[in-house]
C-alpha cells in the first residue's frame, strides 16, 4: 500500500473509532454526568494519543545538510550548523547529505567523491544561537552540535526543513549504527 494511502487509512480508521467511541457514550443508559466523565476521558485519551505521535515522529526526524558540510561535521570539528531560521528543538537528529553539489569544488575528485543522496549519520542539537565563538558560526541561526557520528550513506531522499524519515530507513540507519558499534567493541 502506498505511504499516503496508508496514511489515509490510518486517519479513517481514528476517526471511525474516536466516533463510534462516543455515540456509544452518548447512548449508555448512565446519568448525564457519568456520560460526560467518560466524555472527558474520550478526549484526553486523543490528546494523548495526538502527543505521543508526535513525540515518536520527532525522535526520528533528519535535516538536510550540503556537502562538504556533513564531512566537516563528523570528521573536522564543525560544531554548528547554520540556518536563517530558528529552531527549538533539541536532542538527536539524522544528518543527510543533500544531492546538491552546489558548495563543492567541482574540480576536486575528493569532494566530487563525499556521498549525497542520504542518511550520513546523527548528531545532537543542543541550542539555538545568534552568536557564537566558532570559525563555523556564521548568518542568522546556528544548531549548536554535539556527538557527531558519521554511518555508511544510507540512500534516502531529502527535504528542506527538519522531515520525517521513513520506518524502513530508520531500519537500515540503526543497523548501520550497529555495525559502527560492534565494529568498534574490542575483541575479548
Amino acid at each position: 500500500v502506498p505511504f499516503a494511502l496508508s496514511e489515509m487509512l490510518r486517519l479513517i480508521s481514528f476517526v471511525v473509532a474516536v466516533g463510534i467511541t462516543a455515540m456509544g457514550i452518548w447512548f449508555l443508559p448512565v446519568d448525564v454526568w457519568v456520560k460526560a466523565f467518560m466524555g472527558m476521558g474520550l478526549l484526553f485519551t486523543v490528546g494523548s494519543t495526538f502527543s505521543l505521535s508526535k513525540t515518536v515522529r520527532d525522535q526520528h526526524e533528519a535535516l538536510s545538510i550540503k556537502q562538504p558540510y556533513p564531512h566537516h561535521i563528523f570528521h573536522d570539528g564543525k560544531d554548528v550548523e547554520n540556518r536563517d531560521w530558528p529552531t527549538k528543538g533539541r536532542g538527536w537528529f539524522l544528518i543527510h547529505a543533500g544531492v546538491s553539489t552546489s558548495e563543492l569544488d567541482r574540480k576536486d575528485a575528493k569532494d566530487m567523491a563525499l556521498p549525497r543522496g542520504g542518511i550520513v549519520g546523527a548528531a545532537r542539537i543542543v541550542d539555538c544561537v545568534t552568536s557564537m565563538d566558532s570559525l563555523w558560526f556564521y548568518g542568522d541561526y546556528g544548531f549548536v552540535l554535539k556527538d557527531a557520528v558519521a554511518i555508511p550513506m544510507v540512500p534516502c531522499k531529502g527535504q528542506l526543513g527538519f522531515f520525517s524519515v521513513p520506518p524502513e530507513i530508520i531500519a537500515e540507519v540503526l543497523r548501520a549504527l550497529q555495525s559502527i558499534k560492534t565494529s568498534e567493541t574490542p575483541d575479548k
